[in-house]
């Protein structure tokens, strides 16, 4: 079985989240607050034992954890 990727947390023009797995197009979630994003991200990461993954809005990374 593939191995699941990374959970990426990611800011949007609009000021809303999207919650991303590394290396697809669609967002599995768009909310409206950072910390929705990143309580969403957390749980998904921690269930599929992964990283989560911030970038920033100068969209470098903000900031990685390993669940």
């Amino acid at each position: 079985m593939p191995r699941a990727k990374n959970i990426w947390v990611i800011p949007m023009p609009d000021g809303k989240y999207a919650i991303k797995r590394e290396g697809t197009p669609k967002p599995l979630f768009i909310v409206a607050t950072e910390k929705e994003a990143l309580d969403k991200a957390k749980e998904i990461a921690k269930q599929d034992g992964v990283a989560r993954i911030v970038q920033g809005k100068d969209r470098k990374i903000a900031s990685r954890d390993k669940f």
